[in-house]
């Protein structure tokens, strides 16, 4: 009389015997697919760490490339402003000098 088990069964691919399962045939091949899982989890996280790192890259460089930009305006700002007091420096003479003429 055949008792019902719990064990799983999986069925010979070339003669179609039917295997039951127990913890010590399971043993190996859940280690086996344990081990096979845990280097595709291995892989995927080196693959996002070195993602990660590419994109700390690239916000490193934007930020570089972001200042470099915000002291070429301060100093274009700058020199406009100098030409600007030369100009009206300028004037105010110009303006000064028709002024003494007049009188």
């Amino acid at each position: 009389m055949n008792v019902p088990s719990n064990d799983p069964i999986i069925v010979c691919p070339k003669c179609s015997v039917e295997i039951r399962l127990t913890e010590s045939l399971a043993a190996p091949i859940l280690a086996a697919t344990k081990r096979e899982y845990e280097k595709k989890l291995a892989r995927q996280e080196k693959v996002l760490q070195d993602r990660e790192q590419g994109l700390l890259t690239k916000e490193a460089e934007i930020r570089k490339k972001s200042d470099g930009l915000d002291a070429e305006i301060q100093r274009q700002l700058k020199a406009e402003r100098e030409n600007i007091v030369k100009e009206e420096a300028q004037r105010a003479r110009l303006a000064l000098m028709d002024q003494m003429q007049e009188s």
